[in-house]
């Protein structure tokens, strides 16, 4: 029999008693020792002291909202190397995106189906089990190996850049360039200092911007055609990176001067 500390042990980070039960009930029933944390506040405590092999992380929550917990699991050496998979009843491409960018591996839609919470949970937890490559004694890396990383790279954006309305998973996009999820998110910060989903999100924009100053493209219509589900979360996405509306964009560049 599997004594308790060779159990998987999974952080539950949900304010939602109703929620938090379900969610402890089937998981406790597959295996899993369950660990709960009621705010954000708590779950941070929690992760840091009692180091979980997994987190399931509620998005809405009150106070600090569940992308600016994964954030701060990230930058805490403690627990920056627990998979965090976002809870969420929201299925926007746009919360995916953001998700992602801030340090998840995976998100589930509520209402969720309990097997595939198992097959994700223990998806994510095998990946973190595999052993890392083991460094060559030299640091001088293979000018080769360089030049192929490279092209991974260049075929990942350029693949990205293609399909900006409906992008492939980082997992698929690897497999599709020949390599791995995690090297292949290493070399997107490094070369394009960015994240793959922080790639997409500033090309959809910039596509956008074009679109506004050389068609007259209603913006609604534009926000689908960049791969925004609503109009809404498109407008809040450009403001953030222009300063300013679409319109207010669109009417400058046409007359040229500032909004």
């Amino acid at each position: 029999m599997a004594s308790f500390v060779s159990l998987p042990r999974i952080l539950l980070i949900d304010d939602s008693p109703v929620d938090l039960r379900l969610m402890v009930e089937f998981l406790r029933g597959r295996g899993f020792v369950v660990l709960i944390a009621q705010d954000g506040e708590q779950g941070l405590a929690r992760a840091h002291d009692l180091s979980p092999d997994l987190i399931l992380l509620d998005v809405r929550m009150p106070g600090a909202d569940g992308f600016t917990i994964c954030r701060r699991l990230k930058q805490d050496e403690v627990t920056r190397h627990v998979p965090v998979i976002f809870l969420t009843g929201a299925d926007e491409v746009s919360e995916r995106l953001a998700g992602f960018e801030a340090g998840a591996v995976d998100y589930i839609v509520k209402p969720f189906f309990e097997e595939e919470v198992v097959a994700r949970i223990r998806v994510h937890l095998q990946r973190g089990r595999a052993p890392l490559a083991v460094a060559p004694a030299s640091d001088v890396v293979p000018p080769e190996a360089v030049s192929r990383e490279k092209d991974w790279v260049q075929q990942a954006c350029s693949l990205l850049d293609e399909r900006l309305s409906d992008p492939p998973s980082v997992f698929d996009l690897a497999r599709i360039v020949g390599t791995n999820e995690r090297r292949l998110s290493e070399l997107f910060r490094e070369q394009v200092g960015n994240t793959v989903f922080g790639y997409v999100r500033e090309q959809r924009l910039l596509l956008a911007a074009r679109l506004l100053v050389q068609t007259s493209v209603p913006v609604q219509d534009m926000a689908e055609q960049v791969g925004y589900s609503t109009s809404s979360n498109f407008i809040t996405a450009f403001r953030a990176r222009f300063g300013c509306s679409p319109r207010r964009y669109r009417t400058a560049n046409a007359t040229g001067r500032a909004a």
